[in-house]
């Protein structure tokens, strides 16, 4: 099993009344099959009144998988990332479904 690296970004506003955030994730196998993403709906709640740099957050974010590249250049579907985030990273789970993979198709 080949280890994957994550990259994903969420940006919003600090103090937005909005409630609009957005980003997008690469997900990079390490013999360079990828899977794109992007933010399609977004909440991002600060679970502090502390000093915002040090304050944790509740998150869960929702993508439309618009693609890939190797074996997932067909890949299309959605993925959830729900989790907490802070001074030491995020801490949560990623869920992926995708759709138009080789192993999906009979």
């Amino acid at each position: 099993m080949s280890p994957w690296l994550l990259l994903a970004v969420a940006v919003g506003a600090r103090d937005s009344t909005y409630g609009r955030v957005e980003g997008d994730f690469t997900l990079a196998r390490a013999d360079g099959a990828e899977i794109f993403g992007s933010l399609v709906a977004g909440d991002v709640v600060e679970t502090s009144e502390a000093d915002a740099a040090s304050a944790d957050h509740v998150m869960r974010l929702e993508y439309e998988i618009d693609g890939g590249s190797g074996e997932f250049a067909d890949v299309s579907g959605s993925a959830t990332a729900e989790g907490t985030l802070g001074p030491d990273g995020f801490n949560g789970r990623w869920d992926l479904d995708l759709e138009g993979h080789p192993a999906n198709r009979t």
